[in-house]
């Protein structure tokens, strides 16, 4: 990411927990919904925050005011986001704090298909490797790379995984095998040649969404599932970056035959 969509301050302000400056992660969000929005809303699920070991930094998201920003040589309005109180939070924002888009009321709706912009303000009381999911799709981290699962389906014979790649580029590489049989994969988009459907696209704005199928597995096979990201649709060319892996035991199939009188 790079101006304006992230823009780094190095300006130190430790009265507001930003010793080392700050960090804006700038995002469009559009109402494709049939009914407008009255409330906007963002939790934090995951960031890097203290205490922080050497080397991974020290994220205290703060409130933000509107600011300006330019896009293709054009002025726009970026609005600010408020850490939600109570409880206070003296030392800042962290694990499961609420930031809510105070341009967006009951009185001025995000109406169906409109858009806004809006900025996350981070404070930095240490500096290192940075990352910071919400709820919505949202994840910055500069801390690793590959391709990231936010939500996935394993079953007896596919496998469904959408998520956020980092850097956003590249594709989301699948793998697949049966755990209680062998580790050979049932599905090695990275390796082997011949499932170029188990290859997604990461779009531009990190996100991809991927299945594949393979043979059906036995009633109580462990299976797992994982997603690498590979710098080219071709097999071997993943990043080296593992992540948490999807785990599950295969269930009994039951067909249930309709009633025929005869």
């Amino acid at each position: 990411m790079a101006t304006p969509n992230l823009v780094r301050d190095p300006t130190s302000d430790p009265a507001n927990n930003s010793t080392f400056g700050t960090v804006s992660i700038r995002r469009t969000f559009t109402n494709t919904g049939s009914q407008p929005i009255t409330r906007l809303r963002f939790r934090i699920t995951d960031l890097t925050t203290f205490p922080s070991p050497s080397g991974v930094a020290d994220l205290r998201p703060r409130t933000s005011s509107a600011i300006s920003a330019t896009v293709s040589g054009i002025p726009v309005t970026v609005y600010g986001t408020t850490l939600e109180q109570p409880p206070a939070q003296p030392n800042g924002g962290g694990f499961n704090s609420s930031m809510s888009v105070n341009a967006v009321t009951l009185a001025a709706p995000l109406a169906p298909g409109a858009s806004i912009h809006v900025q996350f303000l981070l404070g930095l009381q240490q500096t290192g490797c940075e990352r910071l999911e919400l709820d919505e799709p949202i994840n910055y981290d500069t801390c690793t790379t590959g391709a990231q699962i936010a939500a996935s389906t394993l079953t007896c014979d596919s496998f469904s995984a959408v998520g956020t790649g980092t850097p956003a580029s590249g594709y989301a590489a699948m793998r697949v095998w049966n755990v209680t049989t062998s580790t050979v994969p049932l599905i090695d988009s990275y390796i082997n040649v011949g499932v170029p459907t188990a290859y997604a696209a990461i779009a531009v704005d990190g996100s991809y969404s991927t299945t594949a199928s393979f043979p059906r597995q036995a009633f109580g096979a462990v299976l797992q599932g994982r997603i690498y990201r590979a710098p080219s649709a071709a097999f071997g060319s993943w990043d080296g970056g593992s992540f948490p892996d999807v785990i599950v035991t295969c269930q009994e199939a039951k067909l249930y035959l309709p009633l025929i009188q005869r």
